[in-house]
């Protein structure tokens, strides 16, 4: 039997549906800045007879992107130390399941609670961190987004229709 995969039922039941719904999710959001970057593009050149009002646009998109990328903490680390929790607490509870019968006879119950216990507020406690992180990181990235595209709303507005 191949022991490279450490949990493979994690990786069945829980990894792969999680990546399936993040690729999905990617693409609609791809399509939709595609097509709203193409749609505003051709709006603008109509409105301004010229395209530079749209590379400014752009700079600011790539701009604030690499802004964002530069101030991002490391979620992957993150989510996968999320993943690693949850299959050890899982891992815990299946063991306990599977052994019930000799955890009782031995009286290793106290032990086992213990274990399950810690395990849990492990997990929840990092959930907590997680969680508190992207809300952070949240504030952070809608707070830039807004403040930088209103002012290159502005500049745009006042350009094109004040000149």
């Amino acid at each position: 039997m191949d022991r490279a995969i450490d949990a493979p039922e994690q990786r069945l039941c829980e990894d792969l549906p999680k990546l399936c719904h993040g690729l999905s999710d990617l693409t609609t959001e791809v399509i939709n800045a595609t097509v709203d970057a193409a749609f505003y593009s051709v709006v603008l050149r109509r409105y301004s007879r010229t395209n530079r009002y749209t590379a400014a646009i752009l700079a600011y998109v790539f701009g604030a992107g690499a802004a964002m990328t530069l101030l991002a903490p490391n979620f992957g680390k993150l989510v996968k130390k999320q993943a690693t929790l949850e299959g050890e607490y899982r891992g815990l509870q299946g063991r306990l399941r599977g052994n019930a019968e000799s955890v009782a006879f031995y009286g290793g119950i106290d032990k086992e609670g213990r274990l399950i216990k810690s395990k849990f507020a492990e997990l929840v406690k990092h959930r907590g961190r997680l969680l508190a992180t992207q809300w952070r990181f949240g504030v952070v990235q809608v707070c830039v987004w807004l403040v930088g595209e209103g002012c290159c709303v502005m500049v745009v507005f006042v350009w094109v229709f004040c000149r």
